[in-house]
């Protein structure tokens, strides 16, 4: 079940219409995987791929936080990089199928032509969670550095159910500790001045520390994650090798064992302290990670706006920004149920009238004549005309009634929806 893209397709390019059109094409047959061929997207990919061991639902491998592709093959980790793009195939993710909005949104969203002009595109790809936050890092952006730390699911979750509401704060934020893909844990705290100004302005620092466990008895360190900021083989080779030059530490050995990634540390069993030994080991596994919260927003085609921005008003812009998608489309879909009324009520028309249609084929000037017998507009009389006499006569007037009732109620909810506060 391998569907096998060709070359020629020009989507290839990862931009919003890159992202879109691959996504359409995996909603179209998601049971099947797509094998990526350009290098630059392989990339992209790669970067939002996540991979799974037979049989189990966790993440094994992942490079974010809430992988958009699921990949298949060896999609590398942070110690390998994955392998070449023949060997690995991804599709999309469980998750992405539900922080990614259906095509109603796209109806109601801003197109743009692609990089060819050949094609259009959507301005943005609407999602239901910023997901700018869900899977964060650090890169350059439009001459300036800038990063932002990644968080989980359901704390995003509970940042946005609170900025839709207005009532998100910056201490509702500073509870949410920051993650890491591969593990570890946040261990800043407010009263930590770097971690209070990135809460406040965006910009400032957080300090992760792997998992680990300790053995006393054993008188072992075992690391059993990487985390933000020790999460690369150059990082973890120099963190080993100055716990390696400790005195108190006899050796330390990496482990890979069962697909489980750890660094044993074995310390000397006599004439040390060990309390020491590891407050110094914690010290170096704790990593600081300086972020700068960057938003790059596409104004139009050819507007684009760069902004350094707290984490606190990129919650509240998004909020806006999602308002103002799911005003328009309800909108969008209440327009769409009311034309299908009209239409329902014009065959219900049509079958009540089925004699003067049948004699309206016999004259010169079919849509005069029903305009004049029937009371409908001359777009109206068309579309009868252009009915077969079999679709007429098949339609039941009680399915018909049906179907209005439900439309109704549909138009009814939909318009509760659109007055929400």
């Amino acid at each position: 079940d391998v569907v096998e893209l060709p070359e020629e397709e020009d989507f290839y390019d990862f931009t919003v219409d890159g992202l879109h059109n691959m996504i359409v094409r995996m909603q179209a047959g998601s049971e099947n995987f797509v094998v990526v061929h350009n290098s630059s997207v392989y990339e992209a990919t790669v970067g939002i791929s996540g991979t799974r061991k037979e049989g189990k639902k966790e993440w094994t491998v992942r490079h974010c936080v809430a992988p958009l592709f699921e990949g298949y093959g060896n999609f590398g980790d942070f110690e390998d990089g994955p392998a070449a793009y023949r060997y690995t195939e991804a599709r999309l993710s469980p998750i992405a199928e539900h922080l990614l909005v259906d095509p109603d949104y796209l109806a109601v969203t801003p197109m743009v032509m692609n990089y060819s002009g050949t094609k259009q595109m959507p301005l943005s790809l609407p999602a239901k969670l910023p997901l700018m936050m869900v899977n964060g890092g650090t890169t350059l952006a439009v001459g300036m550095s800038g990063g932002i730390p990644s968080y989980s699911v359901p704390d995003v979750l509970d940042l946005a159910i609170k900025a839709l509401e207005g009532r998100v704060t910056n201490k509702d934020i500073a509870a949410k500790k920051p993650t890491s893909s591969y593990g570890g844990r946040c261990v800043s705290t407010t009263k930590d001045e770097p971690y209070r100004s990135y809460v406040l302005t965006g910009k400032g620092s957080v300090r992760y520390q792997p998992d680990y466990v300790v053995d006393e008895r054993k008188r072992t360190i075992t690391l059993t994650s990487v985390c933000v900021g020790l999460d690369k083989a150059s990082s973890i080779v120099k963190f080993m090798t100055a716990v390696n030059d400790l005195p108190d530490v006899m050796r330390v050995v990496p482990s890979t064992g069962n697909g489980v990634y750890s660094i044993v540390i074995r310390c000397k069993p006599r004439g040390s302290d060990f309390e020491e030994t590891l407050d110094k080991i914690v010290k170096l596994m704790t990593t600081s990670v300086s972020y700068d919260v960057v938003r790059l927003s596409r104004e139009s085609e050819d507007e684009m706006s760069v902004a350094k921005l707290p984490i606190l008003q990129l919650l509240t812009d998004w909020a806006a920004y999602r308002i103002s998608l799911q005003t328009d489309v309800t909108n969008y879909r209440i327009q769409r149920v009311e034309q299908r009324v009209e239409r329902i009520d014009l065959l219900i028309k049509a079958v009540d009238c089925l004699e003067i249609i049948m004699k309206s084929l016999r004259v010169d000037d079919s849509e005069a004549y029903l305009v004049r017998h029937m009371k409908v507009t001359p777009e109206q009389a068309h579309d009868i005309l252009e009915m077969r006499v079999r679709q007429l006569k098949s339609l039941e007037k009680r399915k018909l009634l049906e179907e209005r009732k439900a439309c109704m109620t549909t138009l009814k909810t939909l318009r509760i929806d659109l007055k929400y506060p």
